[in-house]
């Protein structure tokens, strides 16, 4: 099973970060058996505080650390250690874009001189076992390309998510017990089983517990309260259509030009509007709606809180016209 490594101020020194597997770092220099490289990503604003230490100008001030994400509210590329010296490069309602150099084992990355971000990190195998794929090994990749599937399995060192595309929540040992009760796109919702002690003094009721999150899940209302916290939630919503819109580059939980849905909540008034990214295929029918047209709105939350506005971002599921 792949793992995530550690980024360190000087080989064999301080771990400033745990890098996800997979995430990409920009090459300086190989040095032996480390690479020298930088570290660039959006941190949430108040989990920094200004420094002047070193040359840099910001200090991960979190307790137990924060994480560094591709973008605002994205994926998320490693997590910082409290204490670690940043770089500032730019500045965003909430967000801050930062850059850390470091030094990464070797064996642990793979890089792409074609790149223009050239390191992965993306496994720890020594390059003595780095060797070519055998016969069987490349017969079984022509039939995944001719479009076969394999059964999908959680394995020992699985990341497990608190809810797709979000924070870290555990990491799969090699004897946890997992079920999997559900899938939605390229995501797995697991069971697993296990035991927490029971601090003295305390007492437990054995009833077994439904796990909680109905099926409408949270309120407008509690994602504003907790927008990191929000994010990937499955909502249902009463919504107002507004207009159809293109996001522009100040829109950064949107990829530039992508059509979204301006709409306001129907019944209360949160003074927030809720942005519903639609795919490009139903933009001919949205085109189509009348302004004030009430719908109920499924959708997944993408950011809790935009940047320009502090509205919710939905990612559109499906939407029904109320009559």
């Amino acid at each position: 099973m792949v793992s995530p490594d550690n980024f360190r101020v000087e080989p064999n020194q301080a771990v400033i970060a745990t890098l996800d597997v997979g995430t990409r770092l920009a090459w300086v220099q190989t040095l032996d058996t480390w690479i020298e490289a930088d570290l660039e990503g959006w941190v949430w604003t108040q989990s920094l505080q200004a420094s002047d230490r070193d040359g840099y100008d910001l200090v991960v001030s979190a307790s137990g650390g924060e994480n560094i994400r591709e973008r605002p509210q994205g994926d998320v590329l490693a997590r910082l250690e409290e204490g670690t010296l940043l770089e500032e490069l730019e500045r965003i309602p909430g967000w801050i874009l930062v850059r850390r150099r470091g030094y990464v084992w070797g064996a642990s990355a793979q890089i792409d001189e074609s790149a223009s971000v050239p390191l992965d990190v993306g496994s720890v195998s020594t390059p003595a076992q780095r060797t070519a794929p055998s016969d069987e090994a490349n017969s079984t990749e022509e039939t995944r390309s001719a479009g076969a599937s394999e059964p999908f399995a959680v394995t020992p060192g699985t990341v497990v998510r608190v809810a797709p595309g979000g924070d870290t929540l555990l990491r799969v040992t090699d004897d946890a017990r997992v079920a999997i009760v559900g899938s939605e796109g390229g995501w797995a919702r697991i069971l697993v089983e296990g035991w927490v002690r029971i601090p003295e003094g305390a007492s437990v009721d054995a009833r077994p517990e439904a796990m909680p999150a109905g099926p409408e899940g949270p309120e407008i209302a509690a994602v504003l309260a907790d927008p990191t916290g929000s994010v990937g939630a499955i909502v249902s919503w009463e919504l107002q259509f507004i207009s159809l819109e293109r996001a522009s580059e100040l829109r950064t939980e949107f990829t530039p030009d992508e059509p979204y849905l301006l709409m306001r909540p129907t019944g209360e008034s949160t003074g927030r509007f809720v942005y519903v990214a639609v795919p490009e295929a139903n933009v001919a029918e949205a085109e189509n709606f009348v302004p004030l047209e009430r719908f109920t709105v499924r959708g997944r939350v993408r950011s809790g809180a935009s940047a320009v506005s502090g509205g919710p971002v939905l990612d559109l599921i499906e939407m029904t016209r109320r009559r």
